[in-house]
């Protein structure tokens, strides 16, 4: 029974929140990620998911969903607004891969999601004498990136990322404060940027 509750709740996940990957529906079930694997492992092989594209991590979506509703009690308890996002997306998805390619400007430029998290944090940090502390309190660090922190100094983020980059590593993209290099998380797309877009408007940070 309970391997079939963990399909349920991953399966109710996915259908609220496509392109969601492992570590997203981890956190969003309380699932134990080794279990989440397995689950999708199932999922995919009885084609009720499909895999996106190959992201690294990859990202899943429901196999037809409209039929995957009707069948599943907990997925055909969408409400109508509920509904009316999953067609009306703040993020446009491109055609071809599914996957959201949306940009967004900030001081006059576009970047993609993961770019301009990193462009405001270092904004901010060339723009306001802070700590790594105070950082973590102001992008509300633990809310944002819950599994991995979103700032984190460089050897933490190094140790986080072995075997599949999860913060922004390049020399380029570190950011400095104090004598210490602290690095920025990169795993950012439409179904957590928008917590990130609230605590920069509140910062007073205009990005369209």
């Amino acid at each position: 029974m309970k391997t079939i509750d963990n399909q349920s709740m991953v399966m109710a996940f996915i259908a609220k929140n496509p392109e969601s990957n492992v570590d997203t529906i981890a956190t969003g079930t309380a699932i134990f990620k080794l279990n989440v694997y397995k689950v999708l492992k199932t999922l995919v092989e009885t084609k009720q998911l499909s895999i996106v594209d190959q992201s690294n991590p990859p990202r899943y979506i429901l196999v037809n969903r409209t039929v995957k509703a009707k069948q599943d009690p907990i997925l055909s308890k969408k409400t109508s607004e509920e509904k009316k996002g999953e067609t009306q997306d703040v993020f446009p998805k491109n055609k071809t891969t599914g996957r959201d390619t949306s940009k967004l400007k900030f001081m006059g430029k576009e970047y993609a999601k993961g770019q301009l998290v990193l462009a405001v944090v270092k904004h901010h940090c060339e723009t306001h004498k802070t700590t790594l502390a105070k950082l973590k309190e102001i992008f509300a660090d633990e809310s944002l990136q819950p599994r991995y922190g979103m700032i984190q100094l460089l050897n933490t983020a190094k140790k986080l990322s072995e075997g599949r980059d999860r913060f922004f590593l390049k020399p380029e993209q570190l950011i400095k404060i104090g004598e210490a290099k602290v690095a920025v998380c990169n795993q950012w797309g439409s179904n957590n940027i928008g917590g990130f877009l609230k605590v920069a408007k509140k910062l007073g940070y205009t990005i369209k």
